[in-house]
């Protein structure tokens, strides 16, 4: 074991010893630190020394939000789920993180997926988005005229589930898969909904529109389909 010692010149400064060769301050700072961190009070310290013992400390708060966030976190054979499939899992299963135990006879990442979308599908009230665009709100904001952002809603839906595709059904039944198309499209439609609801309800105050996605976490796709009433719905009520 090599011998390390830690000397006070008569200035005051510390000078650091390794087999009897000195060596830097930081170096020997940090050897000093590691040996004795323990025992170690940090208003008795140099500034070097302070640093390093700082860093170390840093570093052990560092390795333990690491190890709640580890035990915390969905796993499938030591591989970490990703955000959306976590998600998906924090209302299906919020105790349980390994997908082992949950899922003891499923051999790989591919069959987990599909055992996972079939509990996806009995579990889509999960992902309803009540309250997605609104026209107009209740009591002291009924008198709002401006409708929520389809862009931000769609943007915050895909920061939940990154890498995911969007898919648009329209309401002719037309498939849309380009993104910013489909979010024009959406757009769109719901202009054209609050048009509608103005003709056809007396001083229209509140237009909730909600969305009930289709999530499949197998192709990593994201589905609005405004063609199905049961998937897209209308809540309107005048003043």
């Amino acid at each position: 074991m090599k011998q390390f010692k830690r000397i006070q010149d008569k200035n005051g400064q510390f000078r650091y010893y390794i087999d009897g060769k000195r060596v830097t301050t930081k170096k020997g700072a940090s050897q000093y630190v590691k040996q004795n961190f323990s025992q170690l009070n940090k208003a008795n310290l140099s500034p070097q020394e302070a640093r390093s013992f700082q860093a170390k400390v840093n570093a052990q708060k560092g390795a333990e939000a690491a190890k709640i966030r580890t035990s915390q976190a969905y796993r499938f054979k030591g591989k970490f789920l990703d955000k959306a499939i976590s998600r998906f899992l924090q209302q299906l299963s919020p105790t349980q993180k390994n997908m082992s135990k949950r899922y003891p006879d499923v051999k790989d990442y591919g069959q987990l997926l599909k055992e996972l979308q079939k509990d996806l599908q009995k579990n889509l009230d999960l992902f309803e988005l009540q309250d997605a665009s609104q026209f107009g709100l209740p009591n002291e904001k009924r008198a709002r005229t401006e409708i929520e952002s389809t862009a931000d809603i769609i943007d915050l839906l895909k920061n939940d589930y990154p890498g995911y595709d969007l898919i648009v059904i329209t309401t002719d039944g037309d498939t849309i898969t380009d993104y910013k198309k489909g979010i024009a499209y959406i757009a769109q439609w719901e202009r054209d909904q609050i048009s509608l609801q103005n003709e056809q309800t007396e001083n229209l105050a509140y237009l909730k529109i909600t969305y009930r996605p289709s999530i499949d976490i197998v192709n990593k796709t994201l589905t609005i389909d405004l063609e199905d009433p049961e998937r897209t719905s209308l809540d309107a009520m005048g003043s």
